[in-house]
């Protein structure tokens, strides 16, 4: 797989090798693993596309767990043109709308090769749409006069010399069966909303970050996400059953991952009785599809 190059943790929100993953919330309000891979915006940009738009985990609420999932976002776009491995892809885009937006991060994908390249400008014409890709530009590195591709990761990544352009290792064309469709990473997690209570603080909300998007408020009066993972300890067998579920601390192969059990405790937002809050937990288990390349 061939475009972006560098360290995956360095681009989490593009990051296509772990589609699910999360941080698990111990005492004093520290994350277990640690949440240095996420998009942070704090005192200092980290792992973000753009300023600002990072998740600041010091408002994150101590205890809380955090929930990563990684994919496509929709069913793709095809080809509208074989597309040579130093060629610039042409897709159908019926109605005029691609679903491909200048500044996403994309996968051209078929049965038998891959690549990952950052779309720099798409021009529509006639229900089919040009993708100019961003050739050469490594994350961490300077994309235009000044402006990193990735913040804070210009001391980690580094050219590794001459790195000549294809979207094949193979040298194989991609055919109009292949798909092009842009990544995206959602982030789950709970900080204090932007309302107010009765008591005018602001309640706990749970919030979502997607892809190299600011994070958004989704639901006021969310005080709780607690989620553990569906391990697979048997993948030989080829079927997809957890045998135990496990905190993200206890996770030692994200590959074994099959699915999450999630729970949240929502409140009333306001207090009633005095200082007390109404507040009932819901949990669900999800199945991940496609975990395990092998399965």
């Amino acid at each position: 797989m061939r475009g972006l190059t560098g360290g995956w943790n360095l681009i989490p929100e593009v990051d296509v090798t772990r589609p699910v993953m999360g941080h698990d919330g111990v005492a004093g309000g520290t994350w277990t693993p640690a949440v240095t891979t996420l998009p942070r915006s704090e005192s200092v940009n980290t792992n973000v596309r753009f300023d600002g738009r990072g998740i600041d985990t010091r408002l994150v609420a101590p205890g809380t767990d955090i929930l990563v999932f990684r994919g496509l976002r929709g069913s793709g776009t095809r080809l509208a043109a074989v597309l040579q491995p130093s060629g610039t892809p042409v897709v159908a885009a019926p109605g005029g709308d691609p679903g491909i937006l200048e500044d996403d991060i994309v996968m051209i994908t078929n049965c038998e090769q891959a690549a990952v390249v950052r779309v720099t400008d798409v021009t529509v014409a006639s229900e089919e749409a040009t993708l100019q890709l961003g050739i050469g530009q490594i994350p961490g590195l300077p994309s235009g006069p000044g402006e990193p591709l990735y913040r804070n990761a210009a001391s980690v990544l580094s050219p590794t010399g001459s790195i000549p352009f294809t979207l094949s290792f193979l040298g194989r064309s991609y055919g109009e069966d292949t798909l092009v469709t842009p990544i995206e990473s959602s982030f789950y997690f709970i900080a204090p909303g932007l309302g107010e209570d009765n008591t005018g603080e602001p309640p706990l909300a749970l919030w979502q970050k997607i892809g190299t998007a600011a994070p958004v408020e989704l639901v006021q009066g969310v005080e709780d996400l607690q989620v553990l993972y569906g391990i697979d300890t048997t993948l030989n067998d080829r079927v997809p059953n957890a045998n135990r579920y496990v905190t993200a601390a206890n996770v030692t192969d994200p590959s074994q991952i099959v699915s999450v059990r999630v729970s949240i405790t929502a409140n009333s937002v306001d207090t009633v009785d005095g200082d007390e809050r109404l507040r009932r937990t819901f949990s669900k288990t999800l199945l991940v599809r496609n975990s395990n390349p092998e399965l």
